[in-house]
């Protein structure tokens, strides 16, 4: 009879032990096993909670409708900054004096560029001397170049007139050319030199 309650108490011992499906299981990161599964703590993936989700855990906020990868922000071609919170275009919002070459003649004056009532990405407002105004086009992966699309400008004398052209911008210098033509038929090609 002993050796039967031996054997009950031994049998009893091992259902026991292994009716215990967490025994094994190592969760980690505080993640608490339930029927041999890992539950996993928000920002925890995996089989033992071992794949740190850094967006979540970190608590990383991107803005600028811009996506978390890795813990990190992932700014695409338009914004910069840890949490892509500067506009690429907006390092480049300031006053640029050089010279002004226009059918022979030289001056020195002021390009003031400020951001485009367009909120669109990649536009810029030129101002030239606070008499012509156009609005340009950056691609960011052509390291600041920028094209002046076909518009129509009007000089301070209400004349009228069409400006198109190219050029280059970074956080030192300003350069571009232009084809102006007037209303009334005058044409100019000129070029800005600036910093």
């Amino acid at each position: 009879m002993k050796l039967i309650h031996i054997f009950l108490s031994l049998l009893l011992i091992v259902l026991v032990g292994g009716c215990d499906q967490c025994k094994e299981v190592g969760c980690i990161n505080g993640g608490d096993c339930n029927d041999g599964e890992c539950l996993c703590p928000e920002g925890f993936t995996g089989e033992n909670c071992q794949i740190d989700e850094r967006c979540i855990t970190r608590n990383v906020q991107c803005l600028n409708n811009t996506t978390c990868d890795n813990g990190e922000c992932q700014c695409g071609n338009w914004y910069f900054g840890e949490r892509c919170e500067t506009k690429y275009t907006n390092q480049f919002l300031r006053f640029y004096y050089g010279s002004y070459f226009c059918n022979f003649t030289s001056t020195f004056l002021n390009t003031r560029v400020l951001e485009s009532l367009d909120e669109e990405d990649g536009k810029l407002f030129f101002i030239l001397d606070d008499q012509i105004s156009f609005e340009v086009t950056m691609d960011p992966s052509l390291d600041g170049s920028f094209e002046i699309e076909d518009q129509t400008f009007v000089y301070p004398n209400f004349e009228r007139g069409t400006i198109s052209g190219s050029g280059v911008i970074s956080l030192t210098s300003l350069q571009f050319t232009v084809t102006i033509v007037s209303d009334n038929g005058s044409f100019e090609s000129c070029t800005f030199n600036g910093q």
